[in-house]
């Protein structure tokens, strides 16, 4: 059972990141972070997005934009866990 909305009743709290390709054949990959407000911030990168990648965008990117729990922008939704 999906229990975010008991640790996140505001949506406002949320901030979503995924990385996306075209298809197999682009040569390029984006990983927008989206909230209720749009993509507030994405980096692009040729190839795939490996982890040591996405751990830098995470402090570069993600973490200027977010707030203590449990205020807004507080919560970040990934859809992949990372192993190094």
């Amino acid at each position: 059972m999906n229990c975010i909305a008991a640790e996140a009743p505001d949506a406002n709290m949320l901030m979503f990141v995924d990385e996306a390709a075209k298809d197999e054949c682009t040569s390029y990959s984006i990983v927008p972070i989206i909230t209720l407000d749009g993509i507030i911030t994405y980096d692009i990168i040729e190839g795939p997005v490996d982890g040591a990648h996405f751990v830098q965008f995470l402090k570069d990117h993600i973490m200027p934009f977010m707030n203590l729990y449990p205020g807004p922008r507080s919560v970040l939704v990934m859809d992949n866990l990372l192993r190094y």
